[in-house]
């Protein structure tokens, strides 16, 4: 037999284990509803990012043609045709072409010289490389860790494109994308001289990306369907493929460039 002494004892322990259980199972079904309910697909910063990419399409569309204000976005036009010729030497290299140069000059042309491979998989890859390059990097604009690996994954490309440059004026454009990626990496934009995390960074992912995409979309637009030029990617790949026009191409490249930037924007708010 048990005192009232010692039952009181064993009735508080069994009371004090009681309440030490639950809290543990309600902590873990906060967390889930946490991770569900109260975390919206739209959040607040994606609403920031989606309003960001708007004021640049904005402002991009309005500096296009200013005096002295479109200069601020001639690095970028040049980083986007830089994209279109890497894309052809890709997929050249990945069908067996040797690559033997490529050139940008200061007046936004380009050129990939390359020997072999298949014409038909690496001539479309111009255009729609640069498209797909720049949903890539609206995509990881949305996330500060994502836009830091696509900022290696560009940082490689202008390696491999500086091996391949055959002018000074591409090699020091190169460079100069180079340098800045580090640059904004370290940037304290808080004030705090010891955040380095990257927001900068984060921005500049998201500013190449919406440069990238319309300068592509324009191109297609300004080369392939409204003026249609004879030695376009196009006229080229229809003399290749002659099932239809070179414009008709020109038109089935702009509805797939644009369906990739709107997968890179959907795909962007969802998976961050």
């Amino acid at each position: 037999t048990h005192t009232h002494t010692q039952r009181k004892q064993m009735a508080q322990g069994l009371a004090g284990q009681c309440v030490n259980c639950p809290p543990l199972l309600l902590t873990h079904s906060n967390n889930n509803k946490k991770l569900t309910d109260d975390e919206p697909v739209f959040s607040d910063r994606d609403k920031v990012t989606v309003g960001v990419i708007a004021g640049y399409v904005v402002f991009i569309a309005i500096a296009w043609s200013l005096p002295y204000v479109h200069q601020l976005l001639y690095p970028f036009k040049l980083l986007a045709v830089l994209l279109h010729e890497f894309s052809h030497a890709c997929v050249g290299k990945l069908t067996g072409a040797k690559i033997e140069g490529i050139e940008v000059t200061a007046n936004e042309g380009g050129l990939t010289r390359m020997r072999g491979g298949i014409e038909r998989c690496s001539l479309p890859a111009g255009y729609l490389g640069s498209s797909f390059y720049g949903a890539l990097f609206i995509f990881c604009g949305f996330n500060t860790t994502a836009s830091k690996v696509v900022a290696c994954v560009l940082a490689v490309i202008l390696i491999v494109v500086l091996f391949y440059a055959e002018s000074t004026f591409l090699k020091l454009l190169t460079l100069f994308f180079i340098l800045l990626i580090p640059l904004l990496w370290w940037l304290p934009v808080t004030g705090d001289v010891n955040d380095f995390d990257g927001h900068a960074l984060r921005f500049f992912v998201l500013f190449c990306g919406v440069m990238s995409a319309m300068y592509s979309l324009w191109d297609i637009v300004d080369d392939l369907i409204r003026r249609q030029v004879k030695e376009s990617d196009a006229t080229r790949f229809a003399e290749l493929c002659p099932v239809c026009s070179a414009r008709a191409w020109g038109v089935l490249w702009l509805l797939e460039a644009t369906v990739m930037v709107v997968v890179g924007i959907v795909a962007g708010i969802y998976a961050f």
